[in-house]
């Protein structure tokens, strides 16, 4: 019996978007079709750098990909904004990685 493995995907959201449960909408519906989310919530650890450890998630853990949710709190988000330049440079490690094969 072969037992697939479950993609993972990072998201980044803005907090503020979670009050109506829009967030948590994202995950049940990503969980349905058989996608891992990980987020910063349930990620990450006290007591360590935050951004050191969103940026190690972004950038080097074994996620398959990563979704943006996109809503006019997000767009403004410094914090959202960070994790899009995480996500920028592990996709231009991927393609420099990949030119050179």
């Amino acid at each position: 019996m072969k037992v697939e493995k479950k993609l993972q995907a990072w998201i980044t959201y803005a907090w503020t978007d979670n009050e109506e449960g829009d967030f948590g909408y994202l995950v049940k519906e990503l969980e349905s079709i058989g996608v891992i989310a990980k987020y910063d919530r349930v990620c990450l650890k006290a007591g360590r750098d935050l951004w050191e450890q969103i940026g190690d998630k972004i950038t080097t853990s074994n996620i398959d990909g990563w979704c943006y949710l996109v809503t006019e709190n997000s767009l403004v988000s410094e914090a959202c904004r960070e994790e899009l330049s995480y996500a920028l440079k592990r996709v231009k490690g991927v393609k420099s990685r990949l030119s050179t094969t």
